[in-house]
């Protein structure tokens, strides 16, 4: 089995939906769409996002060394992961124009992906503040694309409410899930 992983910190369905037209879909037997609540809004990553934020623009000298200083941080609790991991602005610019071009780049993407690939399902999450019952608009709006398209959706937002209520830290930051939210 290969996995691959096409996308990116900062990407939303506006760049889903231009990778997988560039590239395609690798003859794959599986696609999972990944998705949280600020994806509704995000229009194609076109700030610079490569050698800044955690992206490297090199090759690392070890891989062993560029492992240590991806991961390790989301071992650390969150107090002092601050002081070694830069926080990604993960802002958004939601205006009319935004959404609608992000949520239809999602429907035109699973509409290739039903079309390509046999199985298709999505994974949505919510992100940090919205847990115990305060999900944003992009949450339902998103879901709503989703079902209308008849996908199957696992849901982890109430997973990752109660892990975060245990004391796991499941986020990398306030949006993308953490090593630990991954398993």
């Amino acid at each position: 089995m290969v996995v691959a992983n096409v996308s990116s910190g900062g990407w939303g369905p506006p760049n889903l939906l231009g990778y997988v037209r560039r590239f395609g879909t690798f003859d794959a037997d599986i696609a999972i769409v990944v998705l949280s609540s600020h994806d509704y809004a995000q229009g194609p990553a076109t700030r610079k996002v490569v050698g800044v934020s955690g992206y490297p623009d090199a090759r690392p000298v070890l891989g062993l060394i560029e492992g240590f200083q991806r991961y390790a941080p989301s071992f650390l609790p969150p107090i002092l992961r601050k002081f070694v991991q830069p926080e990604n602005d993960h802002r958004l610019d939601e205006t009319p124009e935004n959404i609608k071009n992000s949520l239809g780049s999602l429907t035109e993407l699973i509409r290739i992906l039903k079309a390509r690939v046999p199985m298709i399902a999505a994974v949505q999450y919510l992100e940090r503040e919205e847990g115990g019952g305060k999900e944003k608009a992009g949450h339902f709006a998103i879901r709503a694309i989703l079902e209308a398209e008849g996908l199957p959706v696992v849901n982890l937002g109430q997973r990752f409410a109660e892990s975060e209520r245990d004391g796991d830290s499941v986020y990398y930051d306030n949006i993308h899930p953490s090593a630990r939210g991954h398993h």
